[in-house]
């Protein structure tokens, strides 16, 4: 899953502004320094489900004209380039995220707090993102391209040694699975013919049958283990 705000940035803006034509998110005043912008995009999982999330990001200290060297702040010294002032900008863009195990869309669910958004894996349902601005008195700073992706990280459960009980058995994940899971079963102490039949598989758990040879439920004492992998 991708999320990006560019070109049309449909976000809330607190001290910026889209630099046309370029289609840049800017400081709106350079004198204030930081601008605050809340993507318009957020992203829901459908569950709470592990989840490796990544920023895609174009940002570069920015001024509406290069500045005369007169005007030009710090010391000549330590002027990076005498051709252009962007080299020695000090502009920054700070991504945040906050996340809710609830329904992003409902007006009731619960966020954590806003924290510095931070590249691996987050638990949650839904996520919001937003990006500060900040540059130095008469800088600037300019976002071109602002995404966030988000991949769903392989997981695996199991059960070892699990007592059968003689009837239609169901297997329930600790953590449900973003999509139905591969799973396998190796029944332990099986006699010739014993088989297995697995039924009303989901994201959630399995039901699992143990049967002997004649195709009856088995009554005897067995165990089993068992294998959920997948996303």
């Amino acid at each position: 899953m991708r999320i990006c705000e560019q070109p049309a940035w449909l976000g809330t803006k607190v001290n910026c502004k889209v630099q046309l034509p370029q289609e840049w998110l800017i400081i709106t005043d350079e004198q204030a320094g930081l601008g605050t912008y809340t993507f318009k995009n957020q992203i829901d999982m459908g569950g709470v489900f592990p989840v490796v999330l990544s920023v895609d990001m174009l940002a570069f200290p920015y001024y509406e004209g290069d500045v005369f060297i007169d005007a030009r702040p710090g010391l000549v010294d330590d002027w990076q380039s005498w051709d252009s002032a962007i080299d020695d900008g000090e502009g920054m863009v700070t991504v945040q995220v906050r996340q809710t195990d609830g329904d992003p869309a409902s007006g009731t669910s619960v966020w954590s707090a806003w924290t510095q958004f931070i590249a691996g894996e987050y638990v949650a349902r839904g996520f919001q993102f937003r990006a500060l601005m900040d540059a130095p008195p008469d800088q600037n700073v300019a976002i071109e391209q602002l995404c966030i992706i988000a991949d769903v990280t392989a997981k695996q459960e199991s059960g070892a040694d699990t007592v059968w009980q003689p009837s239609k058995q169901r297997i329930n994940f600790l953590v449900k699975f973003k999509y139905v899971p591969a799973v396998s079963i190796a029944i332990q102490n099986a006699a010739l013919g014993d088989f297995f039949v697995i039924s009303n598989k989901s994201n959630t758990g399995f039901d699992l049958e143990l049967k002997n040879s004649t195709g009856a439920i088995i009554t005897a004492a067995r165990t089993f283990d068992w294998i959920a992998a997948g996303y």
